[in-house]
């Protein structure tokens, strides 16, 4: 059906006479070279913008404010594209922005309030863009509306569009395209990331010597094992259970949740999966502590203010993947790597990372409690209390009212959390 449609009526004839529009509208767009048909294919080719670069290059800000001034041009000109972000846009030596992959772009006679709210909806899934911002271009283009309504509405079309787009990225990160490259052998498959040139198999090699000769080894268990190969960090899994996806396929898709959605993680470099659905993760190694060990052994050299910052920034991390419906089934202390200096937090262990329209409450506490109880307990009601009153800041509970059901579910749970010596079991032996 594909070669049909494209024998009467090419996809690159469609966007020749698109790109022609725009350009008498006034917008920046290539010129034409040549359209080229032979049957059910077609070819369109245009003159290079050179040199030039893409718009993702520059700063985010930056981007997201020439963006809404060409979402704001579009919808004054009669025009609306249903394909807008920064791999679309180039920029000439005098940063003047070329629209490029012009065949989302449609004319219409007067684009609908609907029509609108997707367009910003589309750039506000890309960027955080303040509400005044925001209400500035919806005032000018849906005058006498009511804006709050308007930017609600707005805000949570960003969020389907961001859901559908990551997994859109997720699904092609399994084949070969612009992120993985695919590599084939009678033994395995492995997708690599394209940012990355390295000899897979020779990793796995390395690693199973490692696990072998007891060297390099982080964890080693029935299901999983761990170790380091040079600035690498392999997990490799046992097979799953039979019509169940490899682990490591499970783990590259949780990590790239995180990863697309703009969570500090490991670098995904490759995930692998051999005959006997045995699989194995490649990601860039991390020499930062976890959570919990740093708070065990660095608790009372930290400064107070560096406790309180880092405790924020948790509360704030884990609010936001609420808010956004991404669910880390064993976020625990020993799963969040931290670099103090700068205050990031790496996320660990994905195989299951979920993300949903919302989270419910239950979903929401276990995580809260997972957190509570991977903490060493002699951490202060204070620095708990700071995280939960930012955690609550972002999903707008009430903090107070969190860190009692918290207690009440955490209080009868082992406290359990990692050493340099080895895990460390705890209970709560009293109230706060």
């Amino acid at each position: 059906m594909q070669r049909l449609r494209n024998w009467l009526y090419p996809k690159t004839l469609h966007e020749l006479k698109q790109i022609n529009k725009l350009r008498q509208s006034g917008f920046n767009v290539p010129s034409v070279a040549t359209h080229l048909k032979n049957g059910a294919c077609s070819a369109l080719a245009t003159q290079a913008i050179e040199p030039a670069r893409e718009l993702n290059e520059i700063e985010k800000p930056d981007q997201a404010n020439i963006m809404l001034e060409m979402a704001y041009q579009f919808i004054s000109r009669g025009f609306i594209h249903e394909d807008m972000h920064a791999g679309n846009i180039l920029l000439d030596t005098s940063d003047t922005p070329f629209l490029v992959d012009c065949y989302e772009i449609k004319q219409v006679s007067e684009p609908s309030d609907k029509q609108i709210i997707a367009m910003f909806g589309q750039i506000v899934s890309l960027y955080n863009i303040p509400d005044e911002i925001l209400n500035k271009y919806l005032a000018k283009l849906l005058p006498d509306s009511d804006y709050e309504k308007m930017i609600s509405t707005t805000r949570n079309l960003a969020k389907k569009f961001k859901r559908s787009r990551i997994k859109r990225w997720i699904k092609r990160s399994l084949r070969n395209g612009s992120f993985s490259r695919k590599v084939s052998t009678p033994e395995s498959t492995a997708w690599i990331n394209r940012k990355h040139d390295i000899d897979v198999l020779e990793l796995i090699r390395q690693h199973k010597e490692n696990l072998n000769n007891n060297r390099n080894i982080l964890k080693k268990q029935e299901k999983t094992q761990l170790s380091l190969v040079g600035k690498y960090c392999i997990k490799s899994y046992k097979a799953p259970n039979q019509f169940q996806k490899p682990y490591a396929i499970r783990a590259w898709e949780g990590l790239l949740r995180l990863y697309f959605n703009d969570y500090f993680v490991p670098d995904p470099v490759s995930a692998i999966v051999f005959r006997d659905k045995s699989s194995a993760l490649i990601t860039k190694a991390l020499d930062l502590p976890s959570l919990d060990k740093l708070l065990y052994h660095e608790d009372k050299t930290l400064q107070t203010s560096a406790k309180h910052r880092l405790a924020g920034s948790l509360g704030a991390m884990i609010g936001q993947m609420h808010a956004g419906g991404i669910y880390h089934a064993d976020l625990k202390a020993c799963n969040i790597l931290v670099e103090i200096k700068e205050g990031k937090l790496y996320l660990l262990d994905t195989d299951r990372v979920a993300c949903q329209t919302s989270l419910n409450s239950r979903r929401r506490l276990k995580n809260l409690v997972q957190i509570n109880n991977s903490i060493p307990k002699k951490i202060s009601r204070t620095l708990r209390m700071r995280f939960l009153n930012s955690y609550a800041k972002i999903t707008q509970d009430d903090a107070k009212k969190l860190f009692r059901l918290v207690w009440d579910a955490a209080r009868g749970i082992e406290i359990v959390f990692t050493t340099d010596s080895g895990d460390q079991v705890d209970r709560w032996d009293q109230r706060f």
